[in-house]
């Protein structure tokens, strides 16, 4: 009986851990589309954060990107958000009550080129 009670726990504290990692998710998302909206260095650009992949400690977030609707070199943009990676971190720090404050990762995603892709195999 005792050994029942202690995978039930387990249980519980993984689906705790899995609905605290959804959240945080969400909400360092929603943190980052926000901020990269209001930057106005990226006024003319359309980036969309695709994924979001967190670390299991909580201490690395991988950030997927996806540009559209811009005539700017992926690299530059790249670099630019990079550069941003500080005041990113800044906002998530205000915004969120987190005892660590992860390290962000910013990785470029060509959507279009998997949509076309994706077309060519359906047609």
């Amino acid at each position: 009986m005792l050994i029942q009670l202690n995978k039930n726990n387990d249980m519980k504290s993984k689906n705790m851990n899995s609905f605290r990692e959804k959240q945080l998710i969400k909400e360092i998302k929603k943190i980052i589309s926000n901020e990269i909206i209001n930057i106005r260095f990226f006024a003319f650009t359309i980036i969309t954060i695709v994924d979001i992949k967190l670390t299991k400690d909580l201490k690395c977030v991988k950030i997927f990107y996806s540009i559209y609707n811009t005539n700017e070199n992926y690299i530059y943009i790249h670099k630019s958000l990079i550069s941003q990676i500080f005041y990113f971190k800044k906002q998530i720090s205000i915004k969120l009550k987190l005892k660590y404050i992860p390290e962000l990762f910013f990785v470029y995603v060509d959507v279009m080129k998997y949509y076309v892709n994706i077309n060519s195999l359906l047609h």
